[in-house]
Order: C-alpha cells, then structure tokens, then sequence
C-alpha cells in the first residue's frame, strides 16, 4: 500500500544517504530515473542504423559460431576466403570482358569500388578508447573496494556472486556469457530511459527491501558498525 511504499522510500533514503556518491556525468552515465545507465550513442540506440549492424551482427556471429559449430578463427578464414574467391572471379570477369569485348579497363587503384574510402577517423577511435578505458578503470576501482572489504556487505555479496558464478560458468560457455551481455547491452539501458517512471516504484522497493536484509549484518564498512535505519 501506500504507506508501506513511504515507509520503504524513506528507509531507502537514509541508507543511500550513508554512501558517497559521484555525479552520474563524471561517471559516463546519465540518470534518467532511480538508476544511472550508461550513455553511449550506440547503447543507446541515437543511430538506429549502425546500432541495428552492430547489434544483428553480433547475433549472427554468435549464432554461427555456437550454434553451427563454427570456431571463431574457422568462420573468420571461411568468410575471407569467400570474399576474396568472389572477387578473384569478379576481377578476372572484368578483366577477360576488357581485353576481348572491348570493355572499360579498370581502375588500377580500384578508388570507386564500394569501402575503398573506408577509414577509421581518429575522433571516433579515441572516444571509443576513452569510453572502455573509462569503463574498466571504474570496474578496476570498484574491484579494489570490494577486495579490501571496505564494506562488508559489498564483499559478502561479491563472495555469494562468485560462488553462484562457479555453477553458472560449468554450464555455459564464454561466447554465450558475452551474447547475454551483449543483448543486455543493447536492450536494458534504453528500455530504462523509456519506462523507468513505471519501474522505478519496483525497483526502489527492492532496493529498499534488500538493504534492509543487509542492514542485520554485524558491520557495514570494515571496523564500524552501520548504523540501523529505524521505520517511522
């Protein structure tokens, strides 16, 4: 009910209140609701176009490589050797249809042919640079809190997340961990932005509810007792 859901808000207050936060900018992140997602233009979905390539590709890949069969190297030369057999033959057509039928000659430097002007330009590369460097700095960081134990309760839940982790990784496989992130990627964050107002009242009631459950550990920060919301 509604006085429940106060209750829960305003314990949820006083504990997040205890936590030091950095502004969601400076963390590469944007807070459309109750949660910070990260904010990245093909996360994000800003370009329909070349989030739809990055995202079906990565699907198909997946899809060949584990369910087909198909080693990562073993379908990369397959491809390659394919594309390079189809323009053997389309060349030698070309140039077959040049010398006994008179056809146009080819451009030696072959400029007007389709990604001939391909490139990667040098901004692009360094904000996706920034962006992972970004990324792995603040899991780097976030990582040495959790191994010092400066909070118990973030190292306990570490502790549990690795253990269920040990089942977890004895049944599935690297590639299909990646593909569940890579569709979460693609998916969550911009099915936040868009419906957070009617998930944010579920999402702080779980919150709520689990730091209440992390309230009855003995300590919260290495060698300090945490100090226990009372419910008004």
């Amino acid at each position: 009910n509604a006085e429940y859901m106060g209750t829960q808000l305003k314990v949820s207050n006083r504990m997040s209140a205890q936590i030091p936060t950095v502004p969601a900018s400076q963390r590469g992140g944007r807070a459309y609701g109750y949660l910070e997602v990260p904010h990245h233009a093909l996360l994000m979905w800003e370009n329909p176009l070349n989030s739809g390539l990055l995202f079906l590709g990565f699907v198909l890949f997946y899809s060949i490589v584990e369910l087909m069969g198909y080693t990562v190297l073993g379908l990369l030369t397959r491809i390659l050797m394919l594309v390079q057999g189809l323009m053997i033959v389309f060349v030698g057509a070309r140039l077959a249809h040049t010398k006994y039928l008179g056809g146009p000659p080819l451009d030696a430097g072959r400029a007007g042919w389709a990604l001939s002007r391909f490139a990667i330009h040098e901004s692009d590369a360094q904000r996706a640079v920034h962006f992972v460097v970004d990324v792995i700095n603040r899991f780097i960081e976030e990582l040495r809190m959790t191994l010092y134990v400066v909070n118990i309760q973030r190292s306990v839940l570490f502790f549990g997340a690795l253990w269920v982790a040990t089942f977890v990784f004895s049944i599935v496989s690297f590639l299909t961990l990646a593909f569940v992130v890579h569709v979460a990627a693609f998916t969550l964050p911009i099915a936040y932005a868009m419906l957070y107002p009617k998930v944010d009242p579920h999402i702080i009631l779980g919150v709520a509810k689990a730091r209440e459950l992390l309230a009855k550990l003995p300590f919260g920060v290495a060698g300090a007792p945490v100090e226990r919301p009372k419910v008004d």
